[in-house]
C-alpha cells in the first residue's frame, strides 16, 4: 500500500500567489496526498482561494484559523494531519511535479527517516536568484552527521521546506510559536529524531524571494531570537558530544555576526542587543578561527573581529556579504 503524504500549507495573505503553489502540488506524480491548507486569518482573497480550491479537489483540505504566525499555522496543519509522511510547502512558492515523488523515493532507497531536495531562490518572475549547485549526488547522513552540516551551514539548510520527514520526526516536537527563526529552532530537533537522512541537491522546491517577506523586514529587537533560537543549539549540543558542541558554537558565533550586520548603524537604542552580540563575538570568535571544520568564509570574519571591534566589524560584514553572504 503506497503512503499517504500529507502536505502542509500555511497560508496569510498570499492571494497573488497561492493558486500557482496550489496547482504545482494538485499536479504531483505522486497522487495519494492530502493538502492541509491552514489559513492563518487572511484579511485578503486567500481564503476564497482556500475553499475554492477544497471544492476542486477531495484532497485539499482547509483550516481556517485566527492569526497566529506561522508556526502556529504549521502546528494547526500538524495536528490535523494523517500521512505516514509530511512535507511543508508556503503558500508563496511552488513545487516541481515530481516533488514528493522523488522525496519518498529518496526515502524507500536509502532506508532514511528524512529526505532533502535541492532548494531553488526565484524572483517573482520565476528566475533563478542564482545558478543552482550543478549536482545530483545523493548524500546520506546519521543524526549527528546531519545536525552538524547544518550547524556549520555545509550543505544542509535551516528551511523546514524542502524536505519529506517520517511522522516519527514529530514527536514531542512542534514550531514555536510567537518568535521568529522558527526552522532553525526546530529542523535539527526533526533531524535528532531521525535514524537516517538523505539528500539530493537536485531543486525540486522553488522558493520565492520578496521584499515584504518577514525576513526582509526592518529590524526590530524581534531579530534576536536568530541568537537566542543558537543559544539554545548550544546547550542541546553540549548533551550530545564534542563535534555537535563545536559546530553549535560556530553556529552561535554566525548568528551574532548575521544580527550585528542587521541592526542599524545608530546602535543608541540597541544598547543591551549590543552588548550581547559585542559578548558572544568575543567569547567564541577565537575558537572558530582555530577551527577547521569551520566555513572558510567565517572563519574568516573571526580572523577580522580578532582586531575590529563591532561597529567597525558591522561595516566590514555589511561589505563582505555582497560577496561571501553569511
Amino acid at each position: 500500500m503506497r503512503p499517504l503524504i500529507s502536505i502542509i500549507v500555511p497560508v496569510y495573505n498570499t492571494e497573488a500567489y497561492l493558486a500557482k503553489c496550489l496547482d504545482s502540488l494538485l499536479a504531483q506524480s505522486y497522487n495519494n496526498i492530502e493538502i492541509m491548507v491552514v489559513d492563518d486569518g487572511s484579511t485578503d482573497g486567500s481564503r476564497e482561494i482556500c475553499d475554492a480550491y477544497k471544492a476542486k479537489d477531495i484532497r485539499v483540505k482547509v483550516i481556517h484559523k485566527t492569526n497566529g504566525g506561522l508556526s502556529s499555522a504549521r502546528n494547526a496543519g500538524l495536528f490535523k494531519a494523517t500521512g505516514d509522511y509530511i512535507s511543508f510547502v508556503d503558500s508563496d512558492d511552488y513545487v516541481a511535479k515530481t516533488y514528493i515523488e522523488d522525496l519518498l523515493q529518496l526515502i524507500k532507497d536509502n532506508d532514511a527517516d528524512i529526505s532533502i531536495c535541492g532548494i531553488l531562490a526565484v524572483n517573482e518572475a520565476g528566475d533563478p536568484i542564482k545558478a543552482n549547485k550543478n549536482t545530483e549526488e545523493t548524500i546520506t547522513y546519521t543524526s549527528e552527521e546531519a545536525m552538524i552540516c547544518q550547524f556549520y551551514q555545509k550543505g544542509i539548510g535551516n528551511h523546514a521546506c524542502g524536505k519529506l520527514y517520517s511522522k516519527k520526526c514529530f514527536d514531542d516536537v512542534r514550531f514555536p510559536e510567537n518568535r521568529i527563526y522558527e526552522d532553525l529552532a526546530t529542523v535539527y530537533k526533526f533531524f535528532s529524531k531521525a535514524d537516517k537522512i538523505v539528500k539530493n541537491e537536485k531543486p525540486l522546491y522553488f522558493y520565492l524571494q520578496r521584499q515584504s517577506s518577514i525576513m526582509h523586514s526592518e529590524f526590530s529587537s524581534k531579530k534576536m531570537d536568530r541568537i537566542y533560537v543558537s543559544e539554545e543549539i548550544l546547550e542541546f549540543a553540549k548533551n550530545r558530544s564534542e563535534a555537535l558542541t563545536k559546530a553549535a558554537e560556530a553556529r552561535l558565533f554566525v548568528s551574532a555576526v548575521q544580527v550585528l550586520r542587521e541592526i542599524p548603524d545608530d546602535t543608541s537604542n540597541y544598547k543591551e542587543e549590543m552588548n550581547k552580540i559585542t559578548a558572544i563575538i568575543d567569547t567564541y570568535k577565537g575558537k572558530v578561527l582555530k577551527d577547521s571544520n569551520a566555513k572558510p568564509v567565517n572563519r574568516v570574519i573571526a580572523g577580522v573581529s580578532m582586531v575590529l571591534r563591532p561597529k567597525a566589524l558591522k561595516k566590514f560584514g555589511t561589505l563582505y556579504k555582497k560577496v561571501y553572504p553569511v
